[in-house]
Parts: structure tokens; C-alpha cells; sequence
């Protein structure tokens, strides 16, 4: 706890009276969703306390208060915490006001180091937790308010605070202490050992930013051929910016030939896309296609290879692709931008065949709908039998609100015979409908209702 030197008051107040007005804040029965924003409303007026002593230009007290509701908070926080973000606001608040008792109390070497303290145990909690929020403009305040032996000091706390091996959690922790750390002896600091402190907490963006900084451009590269996808984005684009866009390339376009990370051939479709390299970025957006078909991807590849006049060959290559590659949805839906209807009808009844929709699917429901609205004005018949099949499938569910969506199709279904001049069929179906659904109440209910 901070030490009774400095201030304004001859008799700084006991931290202890604090944190037990904070901890009686938790003692809410079972911890209920809900209850952080509860919770937070009964240790605001104890950080009102701290920001009254802060006016008073009493920053020790102050700083007590604000270290006390700290860290009682994060002594609760997982087992309070739920979906809002109440309590990190507290925690904010706590961190802010330490900030400004750490301005304040400019004399006292043991009241800032006390204060530091403070902050960095809100800061290491939030990145040994993930990331959650907490005392985000932290690092800020150090930089800004510590002095450069301070500086020095808070960059061991951070060194020590560094894990030393782990899962992919831990690498982040690493490098997020690590780019604190640099921060923090960025005066002290020579090249070399920026490189090395990098190294050793996984900052590879940092690495290779001051290797071409240096113009060690092998070196660079070497680090970047050994990121993972994910990090060699990042560095495609630290290449560019020091007007290495050819490196930067090389890279992408080897981690292409065996990358499953759509992001890399993305990067490379917007980068020829930018320099206005269309031969290049079809050649990119068909790679993509391939690796996620989607409906999106057609018709960009479609707009280049057309502006191209290529799309008379590719356009039957990707539809071969999609068909013998099982992707039905994604074909479907681009006969239906195509406006061949026919063949959406026929891969709709392929896929069924095969068995591959799902009964209660709604995705697939809700595709089968859009092909079958479609095929009203040219093929009704086809159209009835997706509706009929539709219907028959949400009366399975044994629901009323299914029963009330189902009248709905049939309704589409009558007018179609309606329309086709052959209500005898109708009146057939609708009867032996209601013959095998009979112990179905709900259902005759909501059948009259809608008028069938």
C-alpha cells in the first residue's frame, strides 16, 4: 500500500476502511447475470471519494482509494463479470484517477513508485487475462507521466511479467509485454538490442520494420519467410511501406502455393489490384474462388475474366468445378443470378436425390424457396413440388408457428393450380393433407384460419 508521505492531509486515510467498503459491493447473493452493473453502481460513490480527496489536491488519499477498489475488483472480477463492461468501466475510472495522483505527487519517490504499482497490477491483469479492457490507456499514462529511471523500473516489472513458453495465449501475452517494453526503453535502447529484445518476445512486425529500417533487407526477408500466415500479412505490408512492394510479392506468392489462408491470396488479389495488374488479380481471385467458392467470388472473377475476354472458357470451368466439387448451394445461387432457373431446378433435385438436404435445415429451406419463387412463371410445377415438400417439412416440427409458416406455402400452392386451371389436384392433395395430419388440432386450426 502507499506509504502516509506527501499530500495534503497530515494523516492520510486507511486503505483498509476502502477495500472493505469495496468487498461489501460484491456480497450480492449468487452473482447472478445481471449484477455487474449492480455491483458497479455501489463502488462508484467510493471512486467519487477518491476523485473528492483528488480535488483537494490530497493525491496520496486519493491514490489509496483508487488502489483499493482496484484491486478488490479484480480480486472478484471473474466470478461477477458477465456479458457488460460495468466493472472494467470501474477499473478505468481507478486507473485514470492513479494517472492523475501520479502527476500530482511529483516529490515522493515511494508514493509514484507505490502508484506505478498500482497501475501496472491493472495492466498485467488484463493482458494475462486476454485482453479484456481493463486499464487500456495504462501504457499511456506510464509513458507519459514516468520519468526515465521510472521508465526503467516499469520495464523490469515487465520483463519479469514475460512467459517464457506456452500455447498461443502466451505468445500473445509475450508480445504484448514485449511491445510494452520496447516502448518503455525506446531512449535507452540501441539497435541491436531492439532487435534482440524483439526476438525474444515474438515482436516479428517490430523486427523486420528496423531490419529494412537498417536496410539488412536478407534479413528481413529470412525472418519473414518463417512467420506464420496470419503474421506474414502484416509484414507484406512493413515490406511495402519501405517501398519493397517486389519482396513483399516473392513472399505472398510462395506462402500462396500451399497456404489454406484465403487472407494471403486476398492480399495479393488487392495488391495487383492496385497496380492495376489484371491478368494478376483474376488469376488471384479465381485461386480464391476455388479455395471458398461463393457467390460473391463468381462474380468477380466473372467481371475481370469478361474485361479480359476470357470468361467464355473459365465460366464452364468453375461451374465443372463447383459440380463435381459438391458445392450445390454456391451453384445454385449462381444459376439463379444467371437466370437459368432450369439448371437451379435441376441441381435443387440432384441434391435431393443424393440426400444431401438437411430436413429442418433452414439455410437449405430458405435456398429451396428462392429457386422455387423463382420458377413460378416459367415452371410452376416444380415450384409446387418445393413448396409442397417445404410445407410437409414444417408440419413435421409438430409447432403452431410452423403450422401457421406451412399455410403460408400452401396458399402459393393453390394459386399456382389456381392459375394452371387444375384445383382438382388441389382439393386431392389438401384433403389427404388433412387425412394424415387429423389428430393434428393446431393444425386444422390454423389451416381454416388461413383459409385452405
Amino acid at each position: 500500500m502507499l506509504p502516509p508521505e506527501g499530500g495534503r492531509r497530515n494523516s492520510p486515510v486507511d486503505p483498509e476502511t476502502y477495500r472493505r467498503q469495496a468487498g461489501a459491493a460484491f456480497r450480492i447473493h449468487g452473482y447472478q447475470r445481471g449484477v455487474e452493473a449492480e455491483i458497479a453502481d455501489r463502488l462508484r460513490p467510493i471512486v467519487e471519494t477518491g476523485d473528492g480527496f483528488a480535488e483537494q489536491h490530497d493525491h496520496i488519499s486519493a491514490a489509496f482509494v483508487y488502489q483499493a477498489v482496484a484491486e478488490v475488483v479484480l480480486e472478484h472480477y471473474d466470478s461477477a463479470h458477465d456479458e457488460g463492461d460495468d466493472l472494467a468501466g470501474v477499473v478505468n475510472e481507478c486507473a485514470s484517477g492513479l494517472g492523475g495522483c501520479l502527476k500530482g505527487v511529483s516529490n515522493d519517490p515511494r508514493a509514484r513508485e507505490s502508484i506505478l504499482r498500482a497501475l501496472f497490477a491493472i495492466y498485467r491483469y488484463d493482458v494475462d487475462s486476454g485482453g479484456i479492457g481493463l486499464g487500456v490507456e495504462v501504457p499511456g499514462l506510464i509513458l507519459e507521466l514516468a520519468t526515465p529511471e521510472e521508465r526503467r523500473m516499469v520495464a523490469g516489472w515487465v520483463r519479469d511479467s514475460i512467459p517464457r513458453d506456452g500455447d498461443e495465449h502466451v505468445e500473445w501475452n509475450r508480445q504484448q509485454y514485449g511491445g510494452f517494453w520496447l516502448s518503455l526503453a525506446a531512449d535507452t535502447l540501441d539497435d541491436e538490442g531492439f532487435l534482440r529484445i524483439c526476438r525474444e518476445v515474438g515482436r516479428v512486425e517490430d523486427l523486420v520494420d528496423r531490419l529494412l529500417t537498417l536496410g539488412r533487407l536478407e534479413e528481413a526477408t529470412g525472418e519473414a519467410r518463417r512467420a506464420g500466415d496470419y503474421d506474414l500479412i502484416g509484414l507484406a505490408n512493413v515490406f511495402v511501406k519501405h517501398r519493397r512492394g517486389g519482396t513483399a510479392e516473392l513472399l505472398m506468392r510462395e506462402r500462396s502455393e500451399n497456404t489454406k489462408d484465403s487472407r494471403i491470396l486476398e492480399w495479393l488479389r488487392d495488391y495487383y489490384k492496385g497496380r492495376k495488374d489484371n491478368t494478376s488479380t483474376l488469376e488471384m481471385a479465381e485461386k480464391l474462388f476455388r479455395m471458398r467458392p461463393s457467390l460473391e467470388g463468381y462474380k468477380e472473377t466473372r467481371q475481370l475474366a469478361q474485361r479480359l475476354g476470357r470468361w467464355e472458357a473459365l465460366g464452364p470451368e468453375l461451374v465443372s468445378f463447383l459440380k463435381h466439387g459438391q458445392h450445390t448451394d454456391t451453384l445454385i445461387r449462381i444459376h439463379l443470378v444467371e437466370g437459368a432457373v432450369d439448371l437451379a431446378l435441376e441441381a435443387v433435385r440432384e441434391k435431393q436425390e443424393h440426400g444431401r438436404w438437411h430436413p429442418y435445415g433452414f439455410s437449405d429451406h430458405d435456398l429451396r424457396l428462392e429457386v422455387a419463387k423463382a420458377a413460378e412463371e416459367t415452371q410452376p410445377r416444380p415450384a409446387m413440388e418445393i413448396y409442397r415438400q417445404y410445407a410437409e417439412d414444417l408440419i413435421a416440427q409438430r409447432s403452431r408457428p410452423y403450422y401457421r409458416e406451412a399455410c403460408k406455402l400452401l396458399k402459393r400452392v393453390r394459386a399456382l393450380h389456381e392459375r394452371l386451371g387444375d384445383l382438382d389436384v388441389w382439393t386431392s392433395y389438401v384433403a389427404k393433407l388433412r387425412d394424415t395430419n387429423r389428430k393434428l388440432r393446431a393444425l386444422k386450426e390454423e389451416m381454416a384460419a388461413a383459409g385452405l
